[in-house]
């Protein structure tokens, strides 16, 4: 991929002359010259071409280079490219305009009157990648607003956000050139529609869906207004001008005032329905995998709700260290890297765990609680200083066992507490208000969680917090509980993308409402908050914990040479290979393999004793023909375009505004991703477990437990989610 301007080339050209070859204009722009080539009714306009901003580049002394996408499992390069795209943005957000640049396009805007002004770069409106709300479109009503529009749609090429689509589908423009160009087109103000002239997921089907701003997606079928039947006719011959056999999605505007001439419609976008690629109905695992568990006398139950992943070598070898120290209350055991515990006994005691409170207000809550976390803060300073030490590989056993103790005192200790402490307000709401609606007290009685990521970024959106603040307050935080997930400390682009969606909110989340009437009294209420408060710091202390061990076998990695394949290594494997660093790489790239293969199998739910006796399935059993599918939820109802996220193991979980997140669990870095979505459908989880309560903070619907519709559901395809009603239907 290139990003260089031919000598002489077109800086500007008028949308009429875009033919299906023109250089340099991307993707919508060709797309609208095909429909006003086919006597649609286009509004008129321009394109500044590529050539345009390698000018403007040039003239500011940079270069386009850094554009091009790093691959996505490299996480650390794109870590290295968001900051030179960082740097990129602030210089030409303040390059100078060539005059003679700047002048025509004043002409040009001048004829138009009011425009729009929108991106038509590579990597959107292709059959491939439509890049659906990643860039920028403003309107601009003014001359003096021009140029600034334009910047916008520049820079939105270069956010962290456009950059995590660009690696997750850099297939789509691999041979392509880079072109980043801009639409300016007359304004026709009115009541937009986007017409999909097939569902996606079903290319060539015969069936039309309408959604309408604020307005559920629906079909159009029975009878149709003229205004309907005239979009139908417009939107289907759309389809055929692009060239888009197996469906398109089109904008239309039903003009007001002056544009209304002679036509009903315009049309200002045609594109591509980029349909989802089936997802392979997932297989059962070798039998021998599951042997060991059904030897013994204990139920195992898959860990979906923490860890849906298969684990890296190197977090299983933690695991592993905990389960030998008997630092769990329960036992753990990974199979293919899948973490599974044994499911205690309802009269089994805990001989290490602190006896169990029973408190009525929450300073006896906290009277127990902080002497607890005295000692975890004393071990995690222990745990730091000899990660921060840990030069060789040899020391990694002494950084493991630090790490046993840490969580020796959290498993044993400040979760029971905490569990305790939730049994006894549970047991109050539902003897005020009934089991129905015991779980909807806590959460209106509660409030939002203080110590929760969603809380602190939707205190940011009211301006009650700085985002540097919480940026620093969960800088140890990963994307998933696995060592080998980089921290958000280490993936600065992620707050920059999410101070950019900040900065467009227009205000602070709802909050949730008011207890209902019979609620117990207040010392409960704040038993109840604080309950939920520990909940998110029971989470960031095993966060701090594995961010230190992390550190240090960056460390190690960084000594060996090995990078990031040291998280794909044991540590007995990195002392064995210390000095032969080939082998390592290539070992560490079997175990990735592996892994890779781990997550094509639906593992089962739980393992109980004997031969055969294997309950329910895992995530992945095959619910695709369902329309469908329950949970627990809140919120209104919203329709969209779902993004799924197939693993939260990795660095590349994207952004998507106004998407529908269909996530396999929720992790605190979860947040993130969720700032400018439309909706959160989570596999697993309760209504007062992380993602709801994410979602609540962030103002967003929400249906969890659902793993009906994150099996089924692939990236692309059009859902409603209902809260309230607590269900996920495909359209």
């Amino acid at each position: 991929m290139t990003a260089t301007a031919s000598p002489g080339a077109t800086l500007v050209l008028d949308l009429a002359d875009v033919g299906p070859g023109a250089p340099g204009v991307g993707a919508k722009a060709r797309g609208l010259g095909g429909l006003r080539a086919a006597g649609l009714p286009v509004p008129p306009g321009f394109v500044l071409t590529h050539a345009a901003l390698v000018q403007v580049a040039a003239a500011a002394g940079v270069t386009l280079a850094a554009v091009a996408p790093a691959a996505p499992a490299d996480v650390e390069a794109g870590a290295a490219q968001a900051h030179q795209l960082a740097a990129l943005a602030e210089q030409l957000g303040q390059a100078a305009i060539p005059p003679a640049l700047a002048s025509e396009v004043a002409q040009r805007a001048a004829a138009l009157g009011p425009v729009m002004v929108r991106s038509s770069f590579a990597l959107e409106d292709g059959a491939l990648a439509a890049g659906p709300g990643v860039f920028t479109s403003v309107a601009a009503l003014t001359p003096a607003e021009l140029w600034p529009a334009i910047r916008a749609v520049w820079l939105s090429a270069l956010s962290p956000a456009a950059v995590a689509y660009a690696r997750r589908r850099a297939h789509a423009v691999a041979a392509a050139p880079i072109e980043l160009a801009v639409i300016v087109q007359q304004l026709v103000a009115g009541r937009r529609t986007t017409i999909y002239t097939c569902p996606p997921g079903q290319p060539g089907a015969d069936v039309l869906l309408m959604a309408e701003v604020g307005q559920p997606a629906r079909r159009l079928d029975g009878e149709l207004s003229a205004i309907e039947q005239a979009a139908a006719r417009l939107a289907r011959a759309a389809a055929r001008a692009i060239a888009a056999p197996a469906g398109a999605d089109v904008e239309l505007v039903w003009p007001d005032g002056a544009h209304r001439g002679g036509a009903t419609w315009w049309m200002v976008q045609a594109r591509p329905i980029v349909h989802p690629a089936p997802a392979p109905p997932r297989q059962a695992p070798p039998a021998a995998l599951l042997a060991p568990l059904r030897a013994g006398d204990a139920t195992w139950a898959l860990d979906l709700g923490h860890n849906p992943d298969p684990l890296s070598p190197a977090q299983r070898a933690l695991v592993a260290a905990v389960d030998a120290a008997a630092a769990s209350p329960a036992r753990l055991c990974t199979v293919a890297g899948y973490l599974y515990t044994t499911v205690p006994s309802p009269t089994a005691a805990d001989p290490l765990a602190t006896p169990a409170p029973s408190p009525t207000a929450a300073d006896e809550l906290a009277a127990v609680i902080g002497p607890i976390e005295v000692r975890l803060a004393s071990q995690l300073d222990q745990l730091r200083a000899v990660a921060a030490a840990c030069a060789t590989v040899t020391a990694l056993p002494t950084v493991i066992a630090a790490y046993v103790e840490v969580i020796r005192t959290w498993s044993h200790q400040l979760a029971p507490a905490i569990a305790a402490a939730r049994r006894v307000v549970h047991a109050a709401a539902v003897a005020a208000v009934g089991p129905a609606g015991a779980a909807g007290w806590i959460i209106a009685a509660t409030g939002p969680r203080r110590s929760a990521l969603g809380a602190a970024l939707a205190d940011v959106v009211a301006g009650r917090r700085a985002l540097d603040e919480v940026r620093a307050a969960f800088a140890e935080v990963a994307l998933a509980w696995d060592v080998a997930a980089p921290t958000l400390g280490e993936q600065p682009e992620r707050f920059v993308a999410v101070a950019a969606a900040l900065a467009a909110a227009a205000a602070a989340p709802s909050r949730p409402a008011a207890p209902a009437p019979g609620v117990p009294d207040a010392p409960l209420v704040a038993l109840a908050t604080l309950v939920g408060e520990l909940a998110e710091r029971d989470d960031l202390w095993f966060a701090r914990a594995q961010a230190a061990v992390r550190r240090a076998l960056q460390q190690v990695g960084q000594q060996l040479g090995l990078g990031v394949d040291v998280f794909w290594l044991g540590p007995d494997e990195l002392i064995e290979l210390a000095a032969h660093p080939a082998r390592a790489r290539a070992r560490a790239a079997a175990a990735r393999a592996a892994t890779d293969r781990a997550r094509a199998w639906s593992m089962p739910r739980v393992i109980r004793p004997g031969p055969t006796v294997v309950d329910g399935t895992g995530l992945g059993h095959d619910e695709r023909a369902a329309a469908t599918w329950s949970g627990q939820g809140g919120g209104g109802r919203v329709v969209g375009a779902v993004v799924r996220l197939d693993r939260l193991d990795g660095g590349a979980l994207p952004m998507m505004a106004g998407q529908i997140v269909v996530a396999p669990a929720a992790t605190p870095a979860l947040a993130l991703a969720l700032v400018d979505a439309r909706a959160l459908v989570c596999a697993t989880g309760g209504l007062l477990d992380h993602g709801a309560a994410m979602a609540r903070e962030l103002g967003l619907p929400y249906v969890v437990g659902c793993a009906g519709a994150w099996d089924a559901l692939t990236t692309g395809e059009l859902v409603a989610v209902d809260g309230e009603a607590g269900t996920v239907s495909r359209l």
